[in-house]
């Protein structure tokens, strides 16, 4: 058998990457497939209050419209059609007990504490452990699956 480490190899899919036929696990549409778009609620905590769901229904290619505890989810043939009957459901979420606290009201708690010496991983949090860069660093809360943490995926 001829060695293949070292040896430049021509590669045999890259055509089809270049010209749009490379088939990938996302452009995959097994018969009856359905495709949902999904809806939480703004607040950490809130609940669906109620959803009047008679234009997302109208929408071509919609399915059904899911609506559990704290989220929403429209169900549609494609992508568009999600998206749309999601764009045309009028929901009203009940925030809960965290609608008044704000980013900032987290943010300074933390500050609050990390001042007060609180302990990560038994080991105090202390100025002098953290660099400068690490004790301003600021990020939004998102959750795990959210697209918008790519450090995640």
């Amino acid at each position: 058998m001829d060695a293949i480490i070292g040896k430049s190899l021509k590669r045999l899919d890259t055509p089809d990457k270049v010209n749009g036929k490379a088939i990938y696990g996302i452009d995959a549409r097994p018969a009856g497939v359905k495709i949902a778009t999904l809806a939480s609620c703004p607040v950490f905590g809130g609940k669906v209050a109620h959803v009047n769901d008679e234009r997302a229904k109208t929408v071509p290619g919609v399915r059904q419209v899911i609506v559990l505890d704290d989220l929403v989810a429209v169900v549609g043939d494609h992508m568009w059609a999600a998206k749309q009957g999601l764009d045309a459901l009028d929901i009203t979420w009940d925030e809960g007990p965290n609608a008044a606290v704000s980013t900032a009201d987290v943010l300074n708690g933390l500050v609050t504490e990390s001042e007060k010496g609180a302990q990560s991983r038994n080991r105090p949090a202390t100025p002098q452990r953290l660099s400068e860069r690490k004790r301003n660093s600021r990020r939004p809360t998102t959750s795990r699956s959210s697209p918008m943490r790519p450090w995640s995926q």
